[in-house]
């Protein structure tokens, strides 16, 4: 697994080739410990505003200036440096600053004026903090707030009051989110938010009452999700929704009867190399980027 995460840092960096070249020949430049990049095993990456690369890794987060990678490591001395050295997630809001999710750190902000981390953490005497501080995803919806997953409940985070409004799984409430591990985290163009789990499929969020639309899979209906154990979710430049799952391949939803058609290995050549879905991108092509377990796939 830690190859293929490191294939995909190495596709991520030079994907912006294909917006200009028309040649079909990618060459590729390695990214690792000669840049200063601090763990080959790569969670997440994002461009920011300025034009910075920044990587999440298992040990630490990255910024990479085309030339060297600076490192951020947890201090234990320093309670301003960065809360956990584990990056699941990284955004960047309006006025420039990054918020990441470590998972075992709780949420941080990063204030690049300042050069300095705040954060965010679960206390089990305050309903108002992080529900836990294991954190998987983070996304900006459209009113600047933030949806944060945990491994404990669904988080909504309103950066200028500083308080969270948990979302948990309810065994008699059908309305409420399906899992309380919450592996990822979407805002699609309708102004739909969706919201993986581990174990309950994916849910969307209705945002008149806040309650949940659940998509489980079952063997029965063969227009259900594929499989429970949601791992991304992607929108292409048709606005077609796309769901990745570990161990069930990929899903294409329709909005206009709310299907899933399923997309999986079958030991053809031109199927899905593996079921085990791990991202989901898109180039200036239309070309659908699939990265597995054991390798990647152009759809």
């Amino acid at each position: 697994m830690r190859q293929g995460r490191y294939i995909l840092l190495i596709f991520a960096q030079f994907i912006a080739l294909m917006a200009w070249s028309q040649v079909q020949q990618l060459s590729f430049e390695r990214i690792a410990a000669r840049e200063g990049l601090s763990d080959l095993n790569i969670l997440c990456i994002m461009q920011d505003s300025r034009g910075f690369i920044w990587i999440g890794t298992e040990n630490g987060l990255n910024r990479y200036d085309g030339h060297q990678c600076r490192v951020f490591l947890n201090d234990p001395s320093d309670p301003e440096s960065i809360s956990n050295n584990y990056v699941k997630s990284i955004v960047e809001d309006s006025q420039g600053n990054l918020w990441i999710a470590t998972h075992g750190g709780g949420l941080d902000k990063f204030d690049r004026k300042k050069n300095l981390f705040s954060h965010y953490l679960h206390q089990s005497n305050n309903t108002g903090t992080l529900s836990d501080n294991a954190v998987n995803k983070i996304i900006a919806d459209h009113n600047g707030k933030f949806w944060i997953a945990t491994s404990n409940g669904l988080n909504l985070f309103d950066p200028a009051t500083s308080h969270f409004r948990p979302f948990f799984h309810n065994e008699s409430d059908p309305k409420t989110i399906s899992d309380n591990n919450v592996s990822t985290a979407f805002a699609d163009s309708r102004g739909n938010l969706w919201f993986g789990t581990i174990n309950g499929g994916l849910n969307r969020m209705v945002a008149k009452d806040s309650s949940f639309i659940r998509y489980k899979s079952d063997e029965k209906d063969p227009g259900a999700i594929s499989g429970d154990n949601i791992s991304s979710i992607y929108e292409d430049q048709s606005n077609r929704l796309w769901i990745g799952t570990r161990g069930d391949g990929v899903n294409l939803f329709n909005y206009s009867n709310s299907k899933f058609e399923h997309f999986e290995n079958s030991r053809k050549p031109n199927s899905l190399s593996n079921n085990i879905v791990q991202s989901i991108c898109e180039d200036d092509d239309s070309s659908l980027w699939i990265g597995t377990e054991n390798g990647g796939i152009i759809f």
